[in-house]
């Protein structure tokens, strides 16, 4: 199984930066750890880090906040994501 992330999904309807990490938390965050422990392809464009979460705010500068505990949460996620994948790649070499 492989997994696509729509990253047309996030269009700025976050009315606050809390509002986003309630919904991280509460239900995304269960998807990503299921997709990271069961080692599942999670593809998305390279662009979605230039999606906007709320009106103002894109992906890209919200994980660049450091005071952002959820925003923490994501980026070791996503590094996770990608250790395993060069792992994987690794193997097959």
């Amino acid at each position: 199984m492989d997994v696509i992330f729509n990253d047309f999904s996030l269009d700025g309807q976050f009315a606050a930066i809390e509002e986003f990490e309630e919904y991280f938390v509460k239900t995304f965050c269960l998807l990503l750890r299921a997709i990271v422990s069961r080692n599942i392809p999670f593809y998305k464009k390279t662009d979605t880090y230039l999606r906007k979460l709320t009106k103002d705010e894109t992906l890209l500068n919200y994980l660049h906040r450091n005071n952002r505990p959820v925003a923490g949460m994501i980026k070791r996620m996503m590094f996770q994501m990608v250790c395993e994948k060069r792992r994987e790649n690794h193997r097959l070499t």
